[in-house]
């Protein structure tokens, strides 16, 4: 089987205790994307979060935390053929306030930390359920 990884993050602006995802049309999802040739875990996550944001490092303090998600799934790219699929979370806190300017997606939400909603994407509970227990 096809393996894929995809490295991202999860960004919590402290102050304002909200978290960023970005809204696709029938889903939500962490700023993230395949890693290029060459590139770190971490590398992938910046270059991502800059490009689907306009979230630069420089405005991010990445406190070395990351988490691995791992599942089947089936790709378009790949002839609707299934895929093992990892998926690198890198946990960021901005340092202050930015202005998020959404490049590949139609929108995004700040969404209250700590998490008290449900979400229907069991990627994003996984992800949302070991940052809190690295946190506690």
């Amino acid at each position: 089987m096809k393996k894929v990884k995809s490295c991202g993050f999860l960004i919590i602006h402290r102050e304002r205790q909200q978290f960023l995802l970005l809204k696709h049309h029938h889903r939500y999802d962490f700023p993230k994307g395949h890693v290029e040739l060459g590139e770190s875990d971490l590398e992938c996550a910046f270059r991502e979060l800059q490009e689907e944001t306009g979230i630069t490092k420089e405005q991010v303090n990445a406190d070395g935390f990351s988490c691995d998600i791992n599942y089947t799934t089936r790709y378009k790219r790949f002839g609707n053929r299934k895929v093992h699929k990892t998926v690198v979370i890198f946990l960021g806190w901005l340092k202050k306030d930015v202005d998020i300017c959404v490049t590949e997606h139609p929108s995004f939400e700040w969404c209250p930390w700590p998490n008290k909603r449900k979400f229907t994407e069991k990627n994003i509970v996984k992800v949302l359920e070991k940052v809190e227990d690295y946190l506690h």
